[in-house]
């Protein structure tokens, strides 16, 4: 079964901040955060400075990269599909995420948004291991994407159909698309002949078909 987690996030109060500031003396000023940041962080710094306590700047590095031909212990065949797509080597935090689902751990992935890195691999860094895991297990396993906005359900399912119409017929995955934008009449279809490997939803989409089945 699907097992909901919800993880509260709290800030404290403005008011507390003179507490904050007894830890961690060294308050950031706007001049330290005009020099050490670049746009668009330093915009959001500024406009939050009465609020920070200190700020940290991570040095930047060269990325680190395996070619594709080299990472032997994927399956063939979705080796070659990356190939097809254009692929010629994978990052090192994609294998490394792909090792954590291997070994069942939780992973959280953070990269700056598309926009100033349009090819930071965060897509890679979970399909990779998913589908991996599904080619060796594709009676006995399901995965659930869970997108915030219908937008991004629909750009990440084309990503997947792009991965999977490489691979060889017999091997492909059945993938579904559950948003909103479905009609309710044709929500069953999407499960009937064999169960999906892959679904894609959004979490009030899967609220609602959860009630309803529940209710039912």
């Amino acid at each position: 079964g699907v097992i909901p987690v919800f993880v509260l996030f709290y800030f404290p109060r403005v008011s507390r901040r003179e507490q904050r500031l007894q830890q961690h003396p060294t308050e950031s000023t706007s001049a330290e955060l005009t020099a050490a940041l670049k746009e668009p962080f330093r915009a959001h710094a500024l406009e939050l400075r009465p609020h920070l306590v200190h700020h940290s700047v991570l040095p930047a590095k060269e990325a680190q990269s395996t070619k594709l031909q080299e990472v032997d212990d994927l399956p063939v065949s979705l080796r070659s599909a990356l190939a097809e797509l254009g692929f010629a080597s994978v990052y090192s935090h994609q294998l490394e995420t792909r090792n954590q689902i291997r070994a069942g751990k939780d992973v959280i992935i953070t990269t700056p948004t598309s926009r100033h890195a349009p090819r930071s691999g965060k897509s890679l860094c979970f399909n990779l291991g998913i589908f991996e895991h599904l080619l060796g297990n594709r009676n006995s396993a399901t995965a659930l994407y869970l997108f915030p906005l219908n937008a991004l359900a629909k750009d990440q399912e084309e990503k997947l159909n792009q991965l999977n119409d490489r691979l060889p017929q017999p091997e492909r995955l059945k993938i579904v698309c559950l948003t909103g934008s479905v009609e309710v009449s044709d929500r069953m279809r999407l499960f009937m002949d064999e169960p999906p490997h892959i679904v894609i939803s959004n979490p009030d989409t899967l609220h609602y078909q959860v009630s309803v089945h529940f209710m039912s």
